[in-house]
């Protein structure tokens, strides 16, 4: 099955652990055909996670499809850990789904639902920023509105133990807005209405913010200012 979408900023040999759960240096010592399908495999695998374009049914069927034309030239223990490591990776699927079911359930008891950011094209857009790195894909985009949200959401993040990445334009170009793990939210502050000027003068040089909290426009500098006043 050829690969559909975005890039992914993963190498192959970090994927066999992150999506197979395979020792990167025991698969060295992998007869190379073994090795070759395995990596095959994983990144086809990964689509499911990273693309949402991409039906998991499809990509279930062609990685079946896929061992079981190379079953027979494999030897010793290999088929069976490999469908091992298949068969472990839906079950987390599955799992993962049915988590982001709850959550989204959850979610909604916070935020209204235009607040939450589900469509495939949100999620892509979020995946990255300026460095053009595509690690995981969130499970949901976050719009918040108020403190209160914010609140709610740090609160239901703790008790579900899920990732929160803070999102302002995405221009950054270190990489602190891209989710790098699983059951990770985006938390974009393009709609957060509170903008309000901090206590010190605009023009206070002490002033990080440089007179603005987080939500402002572009003449906030950092977004620092809640921090420091």
């Amino acid at each position: 099955m050829p690969q559909l979408g975005p890039h992914i900023s993963i190498p192959a040999e970090a994927l066999l652990s992150r999506v197979l759960g395979l020792d990167p240096f025991e698969f060295k010592g992998w007869p190379e055909d073994v090795r070759k399908l395995s990596e095959s495999i994983a990144a086809e695998l990964f689509l499911v996670r990273y693309n949402p374009f991409i039906d998991p049914e499809l990509v279930r069927k062609s990685v079946s499809r896929t061992l079981t034309l190379a079953r027979p030239t494999l030897s010793g223990e290999y088929p069976q850990r490999l469908s091992r490591a298949v068969e472990n990776f839906w079950l987390k699927q599955d799992a993962d789904k049915e988590f982001k079911e709850r959550f989204i359930e959850k979610m909604k008891e916070i935020l209204p639902e235009h607040c939450i950011g589900l469509d495939p094209h949100t999620l892509v857009q979020s995946a990255t920023d300026a460095t053009d790195l595509r690690i995981e894909l969130p499970i949901a985009v976050l719009f918040p509105e108020t403190t209160d949200q914010i609140r709610a959401i740090v609160r239901l993040a703790n008790e579900m133990q899920f990732g929160l990445i803070p999102r302002g334009g995405g221009t950054g170009a270190t990489g602190g807005a891209i989710p790098a793990l699983d059951r990770t939210a985006v938390l974009s502050l393009g709609r957060f209405k509170k903008n309000t000027q901090c206590r010190h003068p605009v023009d206070d040089p002490l002033c990080p913010g440089r007179g603005y909290h987080p939500g402002c426009h572009q003449g906030c500098r950092e977004k620092r200012c809640a921090v420091h006043c």
